[in-house]
């Protein structure tokens, strides 16, 4: 019995070094020499130097001249990325997935896309 154990071990544990450790960490490596700026979020920073924001994530806009983005179960901020946590049959949710739509709707006729009027998984 030790005779297959010992072998299976010894893979598992070769296999847990290679794609555990080894292949995130040249992965990285690559990234990092390659595209520095993607790799660390593509950063927004102030005339001080303090990051502001991402280029990767929406970001709330008023006014017409702006693009309209997916709207944010967490206010655009990263720090509390979650869903809205509402399920399809709540009436807060579809109280505010009507009025997003009405005001779209206003804007542009046609039908109003999904995308436009609910959040992602994420929140973001």
């Amino acid at each position: 019995m030790l005779t297959h154990i010992r072998p299976a071990v010894t893979l598992l544990a070769l296999l847990t070094l290679i794609t555990g450790v080894a292949y995130p960490l040249a992965v990285t490596a690559v990234a990092q020499l390659a595209f520095p700026e993607q790799a660390n979020g593509s950063l927004i920073r102030d005339a001080a130097g303090d990051v502001r924001g991402s280029r990767l994530l929406a970001q709330p806009f008023d006014g017409a001249e702006w693009f309209q983005p997916r709207p944010s179960a967490g206010a655009f901020s990263t720090v509390a990325s979650a869903a809205s946590n509402l399920s399809a049959s709540n009436p807060a949710l579809r109280q505010r997935i009507a009025a997003d739509a009405a005001h779209l709707h206003g804007e542009a006729p046609g039908a109003v896309p999904m995308a436009l009027v609910t959040t992602s998984g994420s929140g973001l």
